[in-house]
């Protein structure tokens, strides 16, 4: 839970971290912004990645309160980051890590097995990498997912956006516009929309909230100006904290793009807390005793 200079609390849930995996077996790409990254972050990349313990302590440290740790099960990206894995690693410290799992139906025999067997593992949602994986939403392989993640009413995350830092990755895949009609076909899934339109496509994100009630905007990468005016007092129990760590070198400064947006109290807490916290069946964290992290 982070504190403000004015005595505002606000509980905190990230829904987008990499936390877990060995970030020196990545794509050489990522590799290198995580190796450039290295003495400037207030945590050790391989321990966290390695032992929950360590990224829990760097969260009560951040004033953080839950994170969702995504699976990629590579190729083409990343080497891998098994889903099973990330159960795991989750299962250390269940009231502060949420699993999510991936599925890549090109290195599956029986994806509706895969994805029964991870949902009944743990899973509590899956983050699909269509550009990144160069993989159609609608690949046949893919509908086990979507009717199992609509049978246990789970969220699906999913990059959204043209811009990637892979040069394997296919754009097209990245349109928000594309998705329509699976968002219209399983109204029961909660769909997060991440970056929001990454590539200049926020306004067609914005459209989509307006349209698919099941749709949610998650605002990592997202440029502070951008989010200011996407995200209004309104719409603001559409809107999901999430950050891509550690993919920075650390929390503050993410924490204070929300902080400083114009909205209520109450709207900044849906962004950090309640949104996500509804998606995923999350109680309200018991941590008022934990340190407590100052933010203008």
């Amino acid at each position: 839970m982070i504190t403000t200079e004015q005595g505002q609390q606000y509980p905190v849930f990230d829904v987008h971290t990499h936390f877990y995996g060995d970030t020196t077996r990545y794509d050489p790409n990522i590799a290198a912004i995580f190796h450039n990254l290295i003495g400037r972050q207030p945590f050790d990349q391989r321990k966290v990645g390695r032992d929950p313990t360590e990224l829990v302590k760097y969260l009560d440290r951040s004033g953080v309160d839950v994170v969702c740790v995504l699976a990629e099960e590579g190729p083409p990206t990343n080497y891998s980051v098994d889903s099973g894995s990330v159960i795991g690693y989750a299962a250390q410290a269940r009231d502060r890590i949420v699993p999510i799992g991936n599925l890549n139906h090109r290195i599956e025999a029986d994806t509706r097995r895969r994805v029964r067997s991870l949902i009944h593992g743990g899973i509590r949602g899956f983050k699909q990498y269509y550009a990144d994986h160069n993989q159609d939403p609608y690949d046949r392989a893919l509908t086990p997912l979507y009717e199992l993640c609509s049978e246990y009413e789970l969220p699906i995350l999913f990059h959204c956006g043209t811009h990637s830092r892979y040069y394997m990755s296919n754009a097209a895949y990245g349109q928000p516009l594309l998705f329509e009609q699976l968002f219209d076909q399983y109204p029961r899934i909660p769909f997060v929309m991440c970056h929001g339109g990454k590539g200049g496509h926020h306004e067609q994100c914005l459209q989509i909230l307006a349209s698919h009630p099941n749709t949610f905007i998650e605002i990592s990468d997202i440029a502070p100006g951008e989010l200011k005016k996407m995200c209004t007092e309104d719409l603001a129990d559409r809107f999901i904290f999430g950050t891509d760590m550690p993919q920075f070198p650390d929390y503050g400064p993410l924490l204070d793009v929300v902080l400083s947006l114009p909205l209520s109290m109450g709207a900044k807490r849906k962004i950090f807390f309640d949104n996500a916290a509804r998606l995923f069946g999350i109680a309200t964290p018991k941590f008022h005793a934990l340190p407590a992290v100052e933010a203008a």
